[in-house]
């Protein structure tokens, strides 16, 4: 049973919502709940927001979209099992006709797989849109 400092055992996990978790290789981690049908948008602080992919199928990174006044500050950061940066991206709505993820390359293509975590820092007002699965 997961407990926090208080001895509280209720949280719910909002869609969306990213979690730092720390473990032994090998462990699993099973999560239920229903598949979200709709887009997932999340907000940002000042700062860092750890979100995850909240569906069963990846998703583009380019399909991710910034919304927000002046999104100068607003990158993504895939991070590896030390926490350390394996990848980042920044938002760049000016150097291109539509406005994407690029890393140190330029534009760039990145599945973000079910379940997967991104670290996204931006600013309070910001919010990140993960477009929902099309239904067929």
């Amino acid at each position: 049973m997961w407990v926090d400092d208080d001895g509280g055992t209720e949280y719910t996990v909002a869609p969306g919502q990213g979690l730092w978790v720390q473990a032994k290789s090998g462990y699993t981690m099973t999560s239920a709940g229903e598949v979200q049908l709709k887009d997932v948008v999340v907000g940002m602080v000042d700062g860092c927001v750890a979100v995850g992919n909240p569906f069963p199928i990846a998703v583009n990174i380019q399909d991710l979209v910034g919304t927000g006044d002046d999104l100068y500050d607003f990158s993504i950061q895939i991070l590896d099992a030390y926490g350390r940066t394996a990848k980042s991206f920044s938002w760049d709505d000016w150097s291109y006709d539509t406005a994407m993820w690029v890393d140190d390359d330029g534009a760039t293509e990145y599945s973000v797989a079910p379940g997967e975590g991104l670290w996204v820092q931006g600013k309070a007002g910001y919010t990140l849109r993960i477009p929902a699965p099309e239904v067929k």
